[in-house]
């Protein structure tokens, strides 16, 4: 249902023909004010990677790395350079520029969890923040467009909240 809301059919988001951030339908029905919703669909104007509309994830993951102070980091090779993409980015794992994983665990990352962010990242499959000092708390509707995660660690962190619909999470 939500697949064919926002992408015009319950096939689209499996095969990458769009990209769609199930907040947008959440938020028609549910409406959240905090929610940034500036990146939610992108959709491939073509058949080859090359032709692939992207989100600002460059900028997703910028606002990642502000967020979490990352002038503070340990290690942030790569990051705001802007003669390196950003799948080469400490941490950042990708396949044909898409980013899959984000491994920064005992990274130095301070600050308030970077959940809308994070949200925005369709297709990542794995996520480790543990052993960082990140605040706040977690609500589960951050995770709702999050289809392909199967791995989160953010444990060791100062963060709060129920996580209901990921069955293994180590918060």
């Amino acid at each position: 249902v939500a697949a064919d809301y926002c992408c015009s059919s319950p096939d689209a988001y499996s095969y990458h023909h769009c990209k769609c951030d199930f907040s947008n339908y959440v938020d028609k029905i549910y409406p959240i004010e905090f929610r940034d919703t500036r990146h939610s669909c992108s959709v491939r104007d073509g058949v080859g990677a090359e032709n692939v509309t992207l989100t600002g994830v460059d900028q997703i993951l910028k606002a990642i790395y502000e967020t979490t102070t990352g002038d503070f980091w340990l290690n942030k090779i790569g990051w705001l350079d802007e003669e390196v993409e950003y799948c080469d980015w400490y941490g950042v794992s990708c396949e044909s520029r898409i980013v899959i994983g984000i491994d920064l665990r005992g990274n130095n990352l301070t600050g308030p969890f970077p959940y809308h962010n994070i949200s925005m990242l369709h297709d990542i499959q794995s996520l480790d923040l543990a052993n960082n000092a990140l605040s706040g708390s977690i609500d589960y509707v951050t995770f709702y467009n999050l289809r392909h995660l199967s791995h989160i660690d953010l444990s060791s962190n100062q963060l709060s909240g129920a996580v209901d619909i990921l069955t293994e999470i180590d918060v």
